[in-house]
């Protein structure tokens, strides 16, 4: 075996390892922005949405009355 063997043999092992811990990355970014951030907005709309409707109703119906 020569250097250059040994070291293209090193270099695809690691290049390998690389490529599965870029796949294992990409997922989880995606599990992050498909799931836990729609999870997050949901829950967001749910807590926070329904009082700003309710102020944005409370402003429209001020507005129609101080006309």
């Amino acid at each position: 075996m020569t250097i250059e063997a040994g070291l293209t043999e090193y270099y695809d092992h690691y290049a390998k390892d690389l490529s599965v811990e870029l796949a294992a990355l990409i997922l989880r970014k995606d599990e992050l922005r498909f799931h836990e951030a729609e999870n997050i907005r949901a829950e967001y709309m749910m807590k926070v949405g329904a009082k700003e409707l309710a102020v944005w109703r409370k402003s429209i119906e001020y507005r129609r009355q101080k006309r």
